[in-house]
């Protein structure tokens, strides 16, 4: 993928996440991976697909990591080419971000923020212009996807892929940057320039 079609392309980079991580992410200016936190925690958890929001006390701080309840990893094309619980372990690898622009992120994203407003959670959103992001992130720990690679969903009509080629790296990805649908960054991703983004929460 050519850096400087994809930061024309999507200016800006999106992530949202529960409210209760954004002071974490704040201090640090730094987004970690599910399994990177759950390393840090001060008690074990598991790594099965988390059915709803999930704690964790770790050495630094207390966050919430997302669920995983839009993952039916049955409806997927090649279900032998990773179990669930081998996929969930690969997700959790990775920090994600929806690519967009000004206005905010791609479809996918928006539809991933309304769920979460639509079930009244608290919220909070960073945007991250694209060409510092990639400047502080090197490209060989990032990831795309022309997928969201955690919500495949049951579709007679068309196949659905979930599995070792989700992610393909960076340098690999043939595709032009209209197909990406997810940017991921491998255990950590740094947040230069980051803008916390408000009145993400309905009722407020």
């Amino acid at each position: 993928m050519n850096i400087d079609s994809f930061a024309e392309r999507f200016p800006f980079l999106y992530h949202f996440g529960p409210k209760k991580n954004r002071d974490s992410i704040e201090n640090l200016q730094c987004l970690l991976s599910s399994d990177l936190l759950r390393t840090l925690a001060t008690q074990p958890h598991s790594i099965e697909r988390r059915r709803g929001r999930h704690p964790i006390q770790s050495l630094i701080f207390d966050v919430v990591l997302n669920d995983q309840d839009r993952l039916h990893y049955g409806h997927v094309k090649d279900p032998d080419s990773m179990t669930e619980t081998e996929f969930v372990s690969l997700l959790d690898q990775f920090c994600f971000f929806w690519p967009g622009d000004r206005k905010g992120p791609i479809e996918m994203g928006r539809n991933f923020l309304k769920r979460y407003q639509d079930e009244r959670d608290s919220l909070f959103g960073i945007a991250v212009p694209t060409r510092a992001f990639l400047n502080a992130n090197h490209v060989r720990r990032i990831a795309l996807s022309n997928c969201n690679s955690g919500a495949p969903r049951s579709n007679p009509n068309a196949v659905i892929y979930r599995g070792e080629d989700t992610f393909i790296p960076w340098m690999h990805y043939q595709d032009n940057a209209e197909t990406v649908k997810e940017v991921a960054v491998l255990g950590y991703a740094r947040l230069p320039e980051v803008q916390f983004l408000s009145n993400l929460n309905k009722g407020e």
